[in-house]
């Protein structure tokens, strides 16, 4: 019996642009995502059976037992975690290697929030895959893992990513495509390695949750006809010239300018280029959102205030420690989900 336990990080998004809507219904986005402190513990137990006895043909010689510390979070073959151990099984086979034949026991220990835009599920999913690659003996290289992570969801492959970085007992933490922060390209799954936004990170989730479709929709019908008014989110206006930046709602985020301000390691810069264009439906349709974000702008200085993925999540970025703790102060309302933390470099 082989016991492994591994970190699954939480990811926020310092920018995120939609692009267009695909053929397949997908959308063409570019984002920037960046792996934080916040982590979730997934612990995998595996009894290989050898030789594996004779199944019946309906059944797989891979048996799955999945538990979790939140009862909020299912534990049956909808689970992320559950579907990544399948996937490696199954690849394993496509590749012609033997099926692995015995029993996986996954426990998942939840401090990352449900449904808060922090690709919580993914990063327990993308823990497994990993995991199992080792325990399975499969030898599928990182590159090949994100791949199979890809059919799993578009925020697996950075999470599986940030998963080989933290995990140094996997052994691939020092392989090209292990990082903690990512430029994604296509549906997100197109990743390109960035030199990490080292900053600290303040988290409010407001008790609500967000469709992810209905902001793609509705940001379509903005980007379609933006003098529709139909978001009620405001223009693209310009920052001024050093001045400290807000989280101005931006239709079209400067991620090449981002970029470049992080290959030279200049923060500053990166944060006044940040935004998210699902901003321009959710601050409209959600009003607890848009409290959150101002209630926190109100005493950032230094740092960016944006939300993450389609929210409810809104974080507050900083190179300064006291301006995150003088936000937490500040955010009082007891329905709020406050968590201090920092990225991960």
């Amino acid at each position: 019996m082989n016991t492994i336990t591994l970190q699954a990080h939480a990811k926020i998004n310092p920018s995120l642009d939609v692009l267009a809507r695909r053929d397949d219904g997908y959308h063409e986005v570019r984002l920037i995502m960046q792996l934080i402190e916040l982590h979730d513990f997934v612990i995998l137990t595996w009894q290989e059976e050898s030789p594996c006895p004779e199944a019946q043909a309906d059944a797989s010689p891979l048996r799955i037992q999945l538990t979790c510390d939140d009862p909020q979070i299912p534990c049956d073959a909808s689970n992320l975690a559950w579907k990544a151990a399948e996937a490696v099984a199954a690849a394993m086979q496509e590749a012609g290697k033997p099926a692995p034949c015995g029993e996986l026991t996954i426990h998942i220990e939840k401090h990352i929030p449900m449904a808060a835009g922090l690709a919580g599920g993914s990063a327990d999913g993308a823990a497994c895959l990993l995991g199992c690659n080792a325990l399975f003996g499969a030898g599928f290289t990182l590159p090949e893992l994100l791949t199979i992570g890809a059919r799993l969801g578009a925020d697996v492959p950075f999470a599986a990513m940030g998963a080989a970085y933290v995990n140094k007992e996997l052994g691939m933490s020092e392989e090209p495509m292990a990082a903690s922060c990512a430029v994604g390209e296509g549906t997100g799954t197109a990743l390109t390695v960035l030199p990490p936004v080292d900053a600290h990170v303040l988290l409010a989730k407001p008790p609500i949750g967000v469709s992810t479709a209905a902001a793609y929709q509705g940001v379509d019908a903005f980007l379609e006809d933006p003098g529709s008014g139909d978001t009620g989110a405001p223009q693209e206006t310009a920052e001024p010239a050093a001045a400290p930046v807000h989280g101005v709602t931006r239709i079209h985020p400067d991620i090449d300018g981002i970029i470049l301000a992080l290959n030279k390691h200049d923060l500053f810069s990166a944060l006044g280029k940040m935004g998210n264009t699902l901003e321009l439906y959710t601050l409209k349709r959600y009003h607890e959102v848009v409290y959150t974000k101002c209630k926190i702008q109100e005493h950032v200085h230094k740092g960016a205030v944006l939300m993450s993925g389609s929210g409810p999540t809104v974080f507050l970025l900083t190179p300064d420690p006291e301006e995150a703790q003088t936000a937490l102060q500040a955010l009082t309302e007891d329905t709020l989900t406050r968590i201090l933390t920092r990225t991960v470099v």
